[in-house]
């Protein structure tokens, strides 16, 4: 039976050599070691001696196991298990990567029970549907439950409160859902003064965002390009297009810095200077960053940092940040599973990675990897933390 290990990579601008994080190999510059103390430092929190020490801050993540001897999914919070949910035929679980999301904590699935669609919260039942859809977003808001699905292999897409239906589409293409990291945690549904929202297109290129109920037309500019993603925040509306600040952009995701929107995806220019990059933009107000490759994961925060992953063919993982003159690059010793598997809170991005082969420790410049002994592949990673005591 192979082990299979948590690696998390905490990139941040730090003084300490060693960062303390529990029981498990750490290694600082120019040194390694392990530590035998207790696994959960203080508390309920990860962070003592580091960024988020001032505040309580726990750690939630999945690990799948699949194999001959067991097939399950555990939810851990802080280094342990919480819950087990034995995947067995006709259990409605299931050990896809895709098939189960945190959201708040909480441990959220979809599977099929008799062709019929399944999804639970913690191992309990919260809707039932007859028929094979998809799961893109789920909000819990006050004693209400928000589902929004997509159907099986067609489009169209069904809202449901409390297992009601509110909104049915036969064709339609929702914008967002749990694999892209600028709908974390929650999909491709989210609340925006206080009322749900998403947003869709037809197949004709109108698009709609959808408040509380109610829809509008989104516009935008013409001749920019089909829309790539829509965005409502403090009820502004806007849209990814394909050509912004003059360069062509595909596979685009928007975000919000407090400020502004700002739009990250795939940059690709007609300069042969600048050629095609990962990169973001901060809508109309002309700042570029390029990531020194493609085809990358982006995870933005709020305080304008940009976070660039991407596992090559070969394997090898390649980490950028718009705050760092350089890259890291790491041999292929490890497998990043999806863009679940990795969070952004400030500058500090935290990846779960699942091993591929026996591997050493890993450290590169003033970055730490952690590791954390588990049977199985991490799939998700969620963190809990109170801001107003950062």
């Amino acid at each position: 039976m192979r082990d299979i290990i948590l690696i998390l990579a905490i990139l941040a601008f730090i003084s300490c050599d060693v960062f303390q994080f529990g029981d498990f190999y750490t290694v600082g510059p120019g040194q390694g070691q392990r530590r035998d103390a207790p696994g959960q430092v203080g508390s309920d929190s990860l962070w003592a001696d580091y960024p988020f020490a001032s505040c309580d801050t726990t750690l939630y993540f999945t690990v799948v196991r699949d194999d001959s001897l067991k097939k399950e999914i555990s939810l851990f919070r802080n280094w342990k298990p919480i819950l087990t949910l034995d995947v067995s035929e006709g259990s409605g679980f299931s050990t896809d990567p895709d098939m189960s999301h945190i959201i708040d904590g909480h441990l959220i699935t979809q599977g099929l029970i008799d062709g019929k669609t399944v999804i639970c919260k913690d191992g309990d039942e919260l809707l039932r549907i007859p028929s094979r859809e998809y799961l893109i977003g789920l909000l819990e808001k006050d004693d209400d439950i928000f589902i929004l699905t997509r159907r099986g292999v067609s489009d169209g897409f069904v809202l449901r409160k409390n297992g009601t239906v509110l909104m049915e589409r036969e064709s339609g293409t929702v914008f967002g859902d749990f694999s892209r990291p600028s709908y974390f945690p929650n999909g491709a549904l989210y609340e925006d003064g206080g009322q749900y929202c998403f947003s869709f297109s037809y197949n004709d290129g109108e698009c709609r965002n959808v408040i509380g109920g109610r829809e509008m037309v989104v516009k935008y500019r013409e001749g920019a390009g089909p829309a790539q993603d829509i965005r409502r925040f403090n009820g502004d509306v806007e849209a990814a297009v394909g050509v912004v600040n003059y360069v062509r952009w595909s596979d685009s995701s928007l975000w919000h810095d407090d400020r502004y929107f700002v739009q990250t995806g795939e940059m690709n220019s007609e300069s042969i200077l600048v050629g095609r990059h990962s990169a973001f933009t901060r809508i109309g107000r002309g700042t570029l960053f390029l990531l020194p490759f493609t085809g990358a994961t982006m995870y933005f925060s709020n305080e304008g940092v940009l976070c660039g992953v991407r596992q090559d063919e070969s394997g090898k993982l390649m980490l950028g940040r718009n705050i760092d003159s350089d890259y890291s690059l790491l041999d292929g010793e490890f497998l990043y599973f999806s863009p679940q598997c990795g969070k952004l809170i400030g500058n500090v991005l935290i990846l779960g990675l699942s091993r591929k082969n026996g591997c050493p420790t890993v450290w590169y410049k003033n970055r730490f990897w952690d590791l954390y002994w588990v049977e199985g592949r991490i799939t998700d990673l969620y963190i809990d933390f109170d801001a107003d005591r950062m």
